[in-house]
């Protein structure tokens, strides 16, 4: 939902990366390109509105961007358990993880795992054979082909961050899933432009924008997050 996804308590959403995998089908790159939004959002675009292969057109896939080479997926239709895995092997240099049902013995679980993995066979298919993939391809340029999957949840009822503590609060974060944190608990988003989630994200503007937010008197608590302290880190870039 941080990533701007609307969604029901029946379908599923995965937090996910645009990456890249080899012809040894491993999955080299889990973040394909830091600088994916220069060339990469109408892949974005060629991932909406799918319709998951074998599956009586009952189920279709929603893509929204969200920060870097990072997009939100949500797959909607009948049926749908959050209880599987998702196929993304949490390091470079590892195969793709199949989606399978985290209990074989739940029968909804067992249904989604393999139209999860139905969707990430399409999704690769569809990105491998995107004019813009193939064309940086041919000029060794860093492209995508593999979308990783993970995290499966549907959305949850619960009580509101004011109901809870009696506290009005903000929330300064373009990161997708803190903002998806924040619209479960209803608490206010405060956009600032020029925020990326990177290194050159507007920090002071982010500041000026929290101040000013706590110095209201609208608000009793606020929450701002700074995401490339964790890029750093993935990066070894400290």
């Amino acid at each position: 939902m941080g990533s701007g996804i609307d969604m029901t308590f029946d379908e599923i959403a995965f937090k996910c990366n645009f990456a890249f995998i080899n012809d040894k089908e491993l999955v080299e790159k889990r973040r394909c390109d830091r600088n994916f939004v220069s060339w990469g959002l109408p892949l974005c675009d060629a991932l909406n509105n799918v319709v998951v292969p074998g599956f009586d057109g009952k189920y279709v896939m929603k893509c929204q961007h969200a920060t870097e080479h990072r997009c939100g997926i949500k797959i909607s239709g009948p049926g749908l358990s959050s209880c599987i895995t998702g196929n993304d092997p949490l390091k470079d240099n590892l195969p793709p993880v199949k989606c399978v049902a985290e209990d074989m013995s739940d029968p909804a679980a067992v249904f989604t795992g393999k139209l999860v993995q139905a969707a990430s066979d399409e999704i690769r298919r569809i990105l491998s054979e995107h004019p813009i993939n193939v064309a940086r391809k041919a000029e060794g340029k860093p492209y995508s082909n593999f979308v990783t999957l993970r995290g499966a949840s549907k959305r949850i009822s619960a009580t509101s961050f004011v109901e809870k503590h009696d506290l009005k609060a903000f929330m300064i974060a373009p990161t997708a899933i803190i903002r998806g944190v924040g619209i479960t608990f209803g608490i206010d988003l405060i956009d600032v432009e020029g925020t990326t989630g990177y290194y050159d994200s507007n920090l002071n503007g982010k500041a000026d924008a929290t101040v000013k937010a706590i110095t209201s008197g609208k608000y009793d608590f606020g929450f701002m997050h700074i995401k490339a302290v964790d890029d750093a880190g993935h990066d070894k870039n400290l």
